[in-house]
């Protein structure tokens, strides 16, 4: 009997921000379905028995034994049509990790005689669109149309429902920490990257180690002080203690505030001595009580500087802005972007976007010389103010996204 096996990318922490912005399109055109599970389908095949199910699987674990993740971009839109319809998806440009193991994996799967079906890189939004409406979303999403296609809007199909708002791309580096294997539509079997071990679906909490590895894997969960000799600078922002929903709306790599918090709190102390500076560029919590606020910043090592972020209520002695000089460079430091003077001159450093609006405001941006230290950006541990300067000094791109290699 055959079966149809999709081999998928599982978006992992940052599914549930990926599922909110679907959400968003779902709101502006409510009469249209949209993907409720997001997920990066990369290859469709037909096994005709069991054993080809296993070759299948075999083939994967194959590819995937020597990566502890996959990186990929989720950026902007992707639009295709089939027959008289379309669809709409966001667009997806693979890693050079991604690329390496797609072909091997490809190339595992024909060895076993298995066809596959190879998709694009992309993220199913909704489909089933008609041309006209297809149109009208196309502004929605900042595209412009042509003098017929609004002509025929404004008359012929005037009473065809428009989207109710417009809504954002995305723009976001996204790691893989599993590949997911469907069988006839169902999940069969999960493959774990960093474990390097197929996942028993009926296990509890299996995220939870998932999450574990990864973090160690990339340095951020740190378990070890990692101290330099002499006095430091160091820049961070948005921590965010205590909040459940910014894991969500952020893609952090954690199962839950407790964890969160115990998290953050342990990176500061690893990598700040009682002695160091550390230059806070706003929102420590979210909304918090004056002794929760204090009960956290008792906890953190070194001599804060705190500039209030939006969510600081109950800080007082918070300043607006802050200036300082290291080296060859000056630096004016706020919470919100918007708040940057029009004739600052120094290098910018802010918080309050966190990965949300990359694009414009990644972790380096050199033309506009701004530096967002939010701790997204920043591998959740605050960035030693040397590194940042020789990031300015030594790279030739433009844009940053992120500092978290530093």
């Amino acid at each position: 009997m055959t079966s149809r096996i999709e081999i998928s990318l599982n978006l992992s922490a940052s599914s549930q921000k990926i599922a909110d912005r679907i959400q968003e399109v779902q709101s502006a055109i409510p009469y249209k379905k949209v993907v409720e599970n997001p997920e990066i389908k990369i290859i469709t095949a037909i096994a005709n028995d069991k054993e080809e199910i296993e070759n299948i699987l075999k083939a994967t674990e194959l590819a995937s034994l020597n990566y502890d993740y996959l990186t990929c971009l989720v950026s902007g839109w992707e639009k295709s049509q089939n027959n008289k319809k379309f669809s709409l998806s966001f667009g997806v440009e693979p890693a050079e990790n991604l690329e390496i193991w797609y072909e091997k994996l490809t190339n595992e799967i024909s060895s076993i005689k298995i066809k596959p079906r190879n998709n694009t890189f992309e993220i199913p939004v909704t489909d089933d669109i008609t041309n006209i409406e297809m149109q009208k979303i196309k502004e929605a999403i900042g595209e412009k149309c042509g003098i017929i296609s609004r002509f025929l809007q404004k008359t012929f199909y005037k009473n065809t429902p428009s989207p109710k708002h417009s809504f954002r791309a995305l723009y976001l580096p996204v790691d893989i920490m599993r590949i997911t294997i469907k069988k006839d539509g169902k999940l069969y079997r999960e493959f774990d990257l960093p474990s390097k071990k197929w996942i028993t679906l009926q296990s509890k909490n299996t995220w939870k180690k998932t999450l574990e590895n990864y973090r160690l894997i990339k340095n951020y969960e740190i378990n070890a002080s990692q101290f330099d000799d002499e006095k430091e600078i160091f820049l961070i922002s948005d921590l965010h203690l205590g909040h459940s929903e910014i894991i969500k709306n952020t893609a952090r790599p954690f199962e839950n505030t407790k964890e969160m918090n115990k998290i953050l709190i342990e990176n500061w102390n690893n990598t700040v001595k009682p002695e160091d500076t550390v230059i806070f560029a706003g929102d420590l919590s979210y909304n918090s009580s004056y002794s929760e606020v204090h009960e956290y910043l008792a906890k953190l090592n070194g001599n804060i500087i705190f500039v209030k972020g939006n969510h600081d209520h109950c800080l007082e002695n918070g300043l607006d802005s802050y200036t300082f000089s290291y080296k060859d460079f000056n630096f004016f430091v706020v919470h919100d972007p918007k708040k940057i003077p029009e004739n600052n001159n120094s290098w910018a450093i802010h918080g309050h976007t966190h990965n949300s609006r990359l694009y414009e405001y990644p972790f380096i941006e050199k033309n506009r010389k701004t530096i967002n230290v939010s701790c997204e950006l920043t591998g959740y541990k605050p960035i030693n103010i040397r590194d940042i300067c020789n990031l300015i000094k030594n790279t030739n791109t433009e844009k940053i996204i992120s500092g978290d290699l530093c």
